[in-house]
């Protein structure tokens, strides 16, 4: 469960339910007087998260559309940003298709592409998308195929005692047209061929979600039509659950940086092997390095170079619902959201082996 925000005492914590809204809604009396009248506050609960995040895994299939439009064409339109990191239409693209898409859930979104947000009003938000448009926008002009759409649902929880933490995770590779989806405490899943999977839920401007009602995606996907979501249990039934296999039942493997590779990551890879013995190296881009060590396929991805939130958040929350550990250098302490600064520190992500 989502923890109560600390700015509501516990005694006028009560819930209105409201029926077939998309959030739950929490009665706060105004100037401290139980009494009076009261405002509302939107916070998701775990239900709503589920169906919130069977929007993002819509929007993300959507946006890798945009995207392979782009990245098929002649011409990406590359500019270079303010950090002197490339800019394509494609990123454009994706992040006005979210963007749009998103807003149909009444939660505020914080953007690689729009993250001038300052950081006192950020701050105040209960519950927000963390979204990179396009990760790995270096690998999209090379065409190697290694860049992701990212979407992530953040909220205050017990394991993010300031700021937040990411509690849903959407991780959208067009190229290959894989997703990885994380949901706490619900688990973390593959879907191949997932543009054939997607969202039927329709929902109307003012947030109230009125689920179509679908055929199984199982029976769906046996009969070879194109699987259409419209709950948890549709998705869960046509994902493999993460991990995909035993990771201790092969060699020590590490997954490292395609383009951002360092000495330190190197001497942090050669102390685990002193230990676990001569890692099988596995090199990616974008937030798939994430996603590797969910599945089971590295034990260890290490990154000892610059990364911003929005470029880990949805990986984030697949590794944490697969059961791994993302966090800083030191292995324990886990990546904080929603700084006054957006910067990362170096962070470790953990499979079992390591943990």
């Amino acid at each position: 469960m989502l923890r109560r925000p600390g700015s509501i005492p516990e005694e006028i914590f009560e819930v209105l339910d409201v029926e077939n809204a998309l959030f739950s809604y929490y009665k706060l009396p105004k100037n401290g007087d139980h009494k009076g009248t009261f405002d509302r506050m939107l916070i998701l609960d775990d239900q709503k998260i589920s169906d919130v995040t069977l929007i993002a895994y819509r929007a993300a299939l959507q946006a890798g559309e945009k995207i392979l439009e782009v990245y098929e064409s002649d011409d990406f339109n590359v500019e270079q940003k303010d950090d002197k990191s490339p800019l394509t239409s494609a990123d454009r693209r994706s992040h006005e298709l979210i963007e749009a898409a998103l807003a149909l859930t009444g939660i505020p979104l914080l953007s690689e592409e729009g993250a001038d947000i300052p950081a006192a009003e950020r701050q105040k938000w209960d519950v927000y998308w963390l979204i990179d448009p396009l990760d790995g926008t270096k690998e999209f002009i090379k065409r190697n195929g290694e860049f992701t759409v990212n979407i992530a649902l953040m909220a205050p929880t017990d394991d993010a005692a300031d700021g937040h933490a990411p509690v849903a995770g959407v991780v959208y590779v067009p190229v290959k047209d894989v997703a990885y989806v994380g949901i706490k405490g619900e688990g973390a899943w593959k879907i191949e061929g997932a543009a054939g999977v997607s969202s039927t839920a329709a929902f109307t401007a003012s947030g109230t979600a009125s689920a179509a009602v679908s055929k199984s995606a199982a029976s769906a996907a046996s009969a070879g039509d194109s699987t259409k979501i419209s709950s948890l249990d549709d998705l869960k039934s046509v994902g493999k659950v993460l991990p995909l296999q035993d990771p201790l039942a092969r060699p020590f493997s590490a997954v490292m940086s395609r383009s951002h590779n360092s000495p330190e990551t190197e001497e942090y890879v050669a102390q685990l092997e002193r230990q676990f013995g001569p890692a099988e190296r596995v090199s990616s881009g974008s937030s798939i390095k994430l996603c590797l060590v969910a599945e089971g396929v590295a034990d260890v991805y290490p990154r000892f170079a610059p990364t911003m939130e929005w470029d880990t958040a949805a990986g984030d929350a697949v590794c944490r619902a697969a059961g791994c550990r993302v966090s800083q250098k030191d292995g324990v302490s886990p990546l904080q959201y929603n700084k006054d600064d957006l910067l990362n520190p170096w962070f470790v992500v953990q499979g079992p082996r390591l943990l």
